[in-house]
């Protein structure tokens, strides 16, 4: 918690951080899911501000 800016303005709403956007997108690789415009506008929602990958 806390490395995601975004978590803090979604309300803590898993798919809008890093681990909530890897589980939609290997549920989406694995054939689990289809792709939607709503669940593309989810994974590609990001402040890109890069806190997750100095963590």
């Amino acid at each position: 918690w806390g490395v995601c800016v975004a978590r803090e303005h979604t309300s803590g709403f898993e798919p809008f951080y890093s681990r909530g956007k890897m589980q939609i997108i290997r549920s989406l690789w694995q054939g689990k899911l289809e792709l939607s415009k709503d669940m593309a506008e989810v994974i590609f929602q990001c402040p890109t501000c890069n806190a997750c990958s100095e963590a």
